[in-house]
């Protein structure tokens, strides 16, 4: 019998979690029975639980970690020359990624009665967070900030960040038939402007 190549291995994964993601997003982590991802996978079953032996808690986990990899590498790609342009950049593009936004709100109601899925969700969520903070001050040093006084505003800053996703992006999901995008948008850049404003810079 012919050996499995680890990458073959990979792909067949990265197939059955994507699987995973679309199912979650339609009908949830509870709503979904494993049949329903062995189905969209086009796997056996024999080869879904031989990559996840835990079915469908595994395959939140693995779903978990795709998708916030997803949200980091959407802000390693932004241009934090401009802080504001970039947020706002980021919730236009997730906006239009309807099954991103559902696959998250799916992930955060599932880890408040899922203690290994909060943390794998707690631990990468801080990677990115960590990845805005560093941005951030960059962009705070560039632009004439003491690095010291940069770092400890980009810790605020990044809390603002977030606070203003954490809001703003359940609402587009959840309620996106009578949200007015373009206004949401429009608040989120009044807010961080406003922000911004309380930056370390040199005044002159």
């Amino acid at each position: 019998m012919p050996k499995v190549s680890e990458e073959h291995r990979r792909r067949r994964r990265a197939r059955i979690v994507a699987a995973a993601m679309e199912c979650f997003s339609r009908t949830g982590i509870q709503g979904t029975p494993v049949t329903d991802i062995i189905e969209a996978s086009g796997m056996s079953a024999g080869t879904v639980y031989a990559h996840f032996p835990g079915g469908k808690d595994d395959l939140a986990v693995a779903a978990a970690v795709d998708t916030v990899r997803a949200l980091s590498e959407r802000i390693l790609r932004g241009d934090f020359s401009d802080p504001v342009e970039t947020v706002d950049a980021l919730i236009d593009e997730w906006a239009r990624h309807r099954p991103l936004l559902a696959m998250i709100m799916a992930l955060w109601a599932e880890a408040t009665v899922r203690p290994e899925l909060a943390r794998v969700l707690a631990e990468h969520v801080g990677r990115a967070h960590g990845t805005v903070r560093e941005r951030l001050t960059e962009w705070c040093v560039a632009a004439g900030g003491d690095p010291e006084d940069a770092a400890r505003w980009a810790s605020g800053m990044t809390d603002v960040v977030r606070t203003v996703l954490s809001g703003t992006l359940p609402r587009i999901a959840i309620w996106r038939s009578t949200v007015d995008i373009a206004d949401q948008r429009a608040t989120v850049r009044r807010v961080l402007t406003a922000e911004l404003a309380s930056a370390p810079l040199p005044r002159g």
